[in-house]
């Protein structure tokens, strides 16, 4: 075998953009990851089926005892000596592009000059011929046709695979977390590289085929955020989203994500602002109260987000006894006085924001007294922090995302809402 298809040999023939380097990056992963050529088997198996194909003419599964790769190659002439060893095996002629597809003509051996952009013998009795064209606008029957030979036996049907579902597929392996660290890092590489090259390819490109899958509409959530511009990389916090890191003193991090109810989904652009003292206290000196209410009366959920943290760690949080209109006006007027709290001997200082900030103040609800003093007071916690924040939501259904989206100006209309959001709490936008 020749040295086209081992990940350590450089193959500088082409840019990265050129097609055959998309093949060559599809074919590794096909010889050196089972449960990937077993994917493409079955899909192959699948098309045969769904075109009626009699059941003891289909591909074997990869699963069958006598079934399995064993040569894989790229960029082969016509003239290569495998043709000249694969007597007996039946032909199947592959087309790997956008879209499946469906021919009214049939495949033929013929007499041409060829070079094949993939070649997998697949025992026991299968020539798999490889076609990749990442658009099915440039994609000619003539091309599919094949000269192997006479000592063939060529199916007539031409195999139609997507990208898109092949892509889809390659997916599902890393979220279900069916790969080895090795295959993981391999098959996350490849969508990586076809998001960064073939971005058209990807199911979720749009909302509208993203099929409501949940994964693929986070990776499209995961593309907007990157679009919008506005961080130099989208992070992830454990236990919460992707997000965007924000450097602004009054929020810290921006998410875009899908929401789902019992029968349907929606996306959710989210934030936290205030999450901690530092945030708090520039918040409650910059927001436009006025500002938040106009954003409430136009599909914004506000509500009050409040905080109890030792260190870094979140202990407890609650929406309060009081309406945000109430909670803002409190802290515009109060946040001077936000101090963290120290436990003393006698607790006076636990004792005193338990009666007058959370009790008289309407900070926590009688239920939340319960839970700080059960779990926290209770405690020996040195000092608390308290970060009097918000919790600040804009939805969009599935159909508002979907129909945005095809015409186009769904990121747009993120963008609008996050400066909207970010003008109503007073970060000023260069």
């Amino acid at each position: 075998m020749s040295n086209r298809l081992n990940v350590f040999f450089p193959y500088r023939s082409k840019d990265e953009q050129h097609e055959d380097e998309l093949t060559r990056g599809f074919l590794i992963l096909v010889k050196n990851i089972p449960l990937v050529s077993a994917v493409i088997i079955d899909m192959i198996r699948d098309f045969m089926v769904e075109n009626n194909i009699k059941y003891e003419n289909l591909i074997e599964p990869i699963t069958n005892d006598d079934a399995g790769i064993v040569y894989i190659d790229t960029q082969v002439s016509d003239t290569d000596e495998l043709f000249k060893r694969v007597e007996g095996k039946r032909v199947l002629s592959i087309l790997i592009s956008d879209e499946k597809m469906k021919f009214d003509e049939t495949v033929e051996n013929v007499d041409r000059n060829a070079r094949y952009d993939g070649v997998v013998v697949y025992d026991p009795k299968w020539l798999l011929i490889i076609e990749n064209k990442p658009s099915h606008n440039n994609v000619y029957f003539e091309q599919l046709k094949v000269n192997v030979g006479s000592e063939v036996e060529v199916e007539p049907l031409a195999i139609s695979l997507s990208w898109r579902n092949i892509i889809k597929s390659f997916s599902s392996l890393v979220q279900r977390d069916l790969l080895n660290p090795l295959e993981r890092s391999l098959v996350v590489d490849f969508l990586e590289y076809v998001d960064t090259t073939y971005s058209w390819l990807n199911p979720f490109n749009r909302f509208g085929i993203c099929k409501d899958d949940r994964y693929l509409l986070e990776r499209r959530c995961n593309d907007i955020m990157n679009e919008l511009q506005m961080c130099d990389e989208v992070r992830y916090q454990r236990g919460w989203h992707y997000y965007i890191p924000l450097d602004y003193e009054q929020v810290r991090q921006l998410t875009l994500y899908p929401e789902f109810t019992d029968s349907d989904w929606k996306i959710v652009l989210h934030a936290h602002p205030g999450n901690n003292m530092r945030q708090s206290k520039t918040l409650y000196k910059t927001i436009d109260l006025l500002e938040i209410i106009k954003l409430a009366e136009e599909k914004w959920v506000v509500k009050p987000h409040f905080v109890v943290s030792f260190m870094s760690s979140n202990l407890m949080y609650t929406e309060t006894g009081r309406n945000f209109q109430d909670y803002i006006d409190y802290w515009i007027n109060n946040i001077d006085g936000l101090r963290q709290i120290k436990r003393t001997d006698d607790m006076d200082e636990f004792s005193l924001t338990r009666e007058t900030l959370f009790k008289r103040e309407h900070m926590l609800t009688n239920e939340d007294i319960h839970t700080f003093d059960e779990k926290i007071a209770s405690k020996k916690y040195s000092k608390l922090n308290l970060c009097p924040g918000l919790e600040m939501k804009y939805s969009w259904s599935s159909k508002e995302v979907v129909k945005l989206d095809n015409q186009n100006i769904f990121i747009e209309e993120v963008r609008n809402k996050a400066l909207e959001f970010m003008k109503a709490i007073g970060v000023e936008i260069e």
